[in-house]
C-alpha cells in the first residue's frame, strides 16, 4: 500500500476508533474507511486506491486537535491561570496528536488498573520462571525392556497364611522365583494390593508346615501399591537368586510390576556396568 495511502486509511481509522469519533456525521469518510480496509484485508487485484486528501491525515490531526483543545480547556477551569503564561501549544502534525494518549493522561481507575495488570503480569513471570528454575527433570525409566509378562498359575498353591498370602492370592513362577499377591507388605503397608516374592525353593509343602509361624531360608522381597503407583519389586541377580536365574540372567537388574492379573518383568543392568 502507498505511504499517502496507508496514512489516509489511519487517518480514518482514528477518526473512527480514536478518542474522539467524528466519522459517523460524515458518509463519505465511512464509504472511503470501509473500501481501504476491505482492499488492505483481502488485496484484491487490480490497482490500489488512490490517495484522497479530504480524508488523508489532515482531517485526523484536526479531529485530534479538538480533543486536546476540549481537554486543556478543562484543565485551564480547575486551575487559576496566569496572565503571563503562553497558552500551550497546540499539536501540530498526526504524529504529535498520538503522542498525547499516554498512560498519564488516563483517568485515575483506569491508570490504577493500567497499573495493576503489569504488577500482576511481572509476578506471573516470576512464578513460571521459578518453576522452571527449581524443579529438574529427573529420568524415570532407564530404558529397560520388558522381557516377560507372568500369568497367574493355576497349579500353584501358597499356604493361606504365610506372609499374608490369602486363599485366592494369585501366585506366579519365574526362573526359581514363586510371586504371591498379599494384603499386606514386608514394611507395614495395608493398601490392600501387595507383592511378595520368594524363592521357590523357600515355598511351604502345606499349610500343616506354617502353623509354627512364617519361616524362610532364602531372601524374602515385597512391595504394595501406592495410590496410582503399581506394587513394585527390583531386584539384582546376585549369589542368593536361583541357579536358573544367575544361568538365564547373570548380573542384570530386575523389575517386576503388578498390572492387575499380569506381572510385567522389565531387565537392566548390574550395577557395575
Amino acid at each position: 500500500m502507498k505511504p499517502a495511502v496507508r496514512a489516509e486509511l489511519e487517518a480514518l481509522r482514528l477518526r473512527a476508533y480514536g478518542p474522539a469519533p467524528d466519522i459517523a456525521e460524515d458518509p463519505a469518510a465511512l464509504r472511503r474507511l470501509a473500501e481501504l480496509e476491505s482492499w488492505a484485508r483481502h488485496r484484491k487485484p487490480g490497482p490500489e486506491p488512490e490517495f484522497d486528501e479530504e480524508s488523508g491525515p489532515e482531517a485526523a490531526a484536526a479531529a485530534s486537535a479538538r480533543t486536546v483543545a476540549e481537554e486543556e480547556s478543562s484543565e485551564e477551569k480547575a486551575a487559576p491561570v496566569s496572565n503571563t503564561e503562553s497558552p500551550p501549544e497546540r499539536p501540530r502534525s498526526f504524529t504529535a496528536a498520538l503522542g498525547r494518549l499516554s498512560p498519564r493522561r488516563l483517568p485515575r481507575v483506569a491508570w490504577v488498573a493500567w497499573t495493576a495488570s503489569l504488577i500482576a503480569v511481572a509476578a506471573l513471570a516470576a512464578v513460571i520462571t521459578y518453576g522452571l528454575v527449581n524443579i529438574a527433570p529427573v529420568a524415570v525409566s532407564q530404558g529397560a525392556r520388558q522381557i516377560a509378562t507372568l500369568e497367574p498359575d493355576p497349579s500353584l498353591r501358597v499356604p493361606t497364611g504365610w506372609f499374608g498370602a490369602g486363599a485366592s492370592s494369585h501366585a506366579y513362577r519365574f526362573f526359581g522365583l514363586t510371586l504371591f499377591e498379599t494384603t499386606q507388605g514386608m514394611y507395614g503397608s495395608t493398601s490392600g494390593e501387595c507383592l511378595t516374592m520368594v524363592l521357590s525353593s523357600d515355598l511351604p509343602a502345606d499349610e500343616e508346615s506354617v502353623r509354627d509361624g512364617f519361616s524362610t531360608a532364602g531372601p524374602i522381597y515385597s512391595g504394595c501399591r501406592v495410590g496410582s503407583f503399581p506394587a513394585t519389586i527390583s531386584v539384582g541377580v546376585d549369589s542368593t537368586s536361583p541357579l536358573e536365574l544367575r544361568a538365564q540372567f547373570p548380573g542384570a537388574s530386575l523389575q517386576f510390576i503388578k498390572d492387575g492379573d499380569r506381572i510385567g518383568v522389565f531387565l537392566g543392568t548390574s550395577d557395575a556396568d
